[in-house]
């Protein structure tokens, strides 16, 4: 979800809460019931918000997970 000061943030669906997500980042990915490490960035020059090595991939409305 990405608000209106182009912030990104999970939502956990349980519980409809909002968790913040910083550039640089590391996420776990589900990608065919796998969990991929990935890293979120933001590029200023692109002004947009991207998956590192996968840029062309749209980061909304996937399925992420934050490690504690």
């Amino acid at each position: 979800m990405l608000d209106k000061n182009n912030q990104v943030f999970m939502m956990r669906p349980d519980r409809r809460e909002q968790i913040p997500v910083t550039s640089g980042q590391y996420l776990y990915l589900s990608v065919s019931k796998v969990w991929i490490p990935v890293m979120i960035r933001y590029s200023e020059q692109m002004q947009k918000w991207f998956f590192e090595g996968m840029p062309e991939l749209n980061i909304f409305h996937r399925k992420v997970m934050i490690k504690d």
